[in-house]
């Protein structure tokens, strides 16, 4: 009985995916040929320009003279917007592309022979053009003086620091976001729990964590 379903349970992912080419990670480019590379890449881009307009749009009212919140309410609205944001959207695209809405991720999985370097190229590739694609969305909705006042939460280092400082801290906070999406997402673990919950936690904290010296984004 275990048998049929396992031989259904195939069948119906051949047709809703279409076949896929058998290959190791780190050599299969015939993935490219087939309809759910491409559905993926797609769901990265989308997904990245949510991420970015949601994200960058949490910081629209910083340092404005009608913003009622305090420094630390304004921290703790930006980084629960980006913790909450890619929570949703890893539960949105994960089952399609893996969620990863970075391009650290996905150089990471890559690396790791998670998925082969042709896919991270278009995963990475779509990312920024998501990116971008989201900037520009929140830039035509916004009010046209914000642009120069607030710089739409463009990250920038703090003056007191050099850029190396910064650098160090980027790569500790990426770090860290990386070695949680891989521990949550191990197939080895007996109690998963929410791993979307996990990463989005740990983007909010990131945030909470290095806002102070990277100003407002660190992913």
């Amino acid at each position: 009985m275990e048998a049929l379903f396992v031989y259904v349970s195939k069948k119906l992912e051949a047709i809703r995916y279409g076949p896929q080419p058998e290959c190791s990670p780190l050599h299969c480019i015939q993935e490219i040929k087939t309809l759910a590379f491409w559905r993926a890449v797609f769901a990265e881009l989308l997904a990245t320009l949510i991420f970015v307009f949601l994200g960058c749009a949490s910081t629209q009212f910083v340092n404005r003279e009608d913003d009622k919140f305090s420094e630390e309410a304004r921290l703790i609205r930006i980084a629960l917007a980006f913790g909450l944001s890619i929570m949703v959207l890893i539960q949105m695209i994960g089952h399609v592309s893996g969620g990863h809405i970075n391009p650290a991720v996905s150089i990471a999985m890559a690396v790791s022979m998670s998925i082969s370097p042709v896919r991270a190229l278009f995963y990475v590739g779509a990312q920024s053009g998501g990116a971008i694609i989201g900037g520009l969305l929140l830039k035509a909705v916004t009010v046209p003086s914000w642009n120069t006042t607030i710089n739409l939460g463009v990250t920038s280092v703090n003056p007191q620091i050099d850029v190396g400082q910064g650098l160090a801290v980027e790569i500790i906070l990426t770090f860290v976001l990386v070695m949680v999406i891989y521990g949550t997402t191990d197939p080895n673990r007996t109690d998963f729990g929410s791993a979307s919950l996990a990463i989005g936690l740990t983007v909010a904290t990131g945030h909470l964590a290095g806002v102070r010296i990277q100003f407002y984004r660190w992913v």
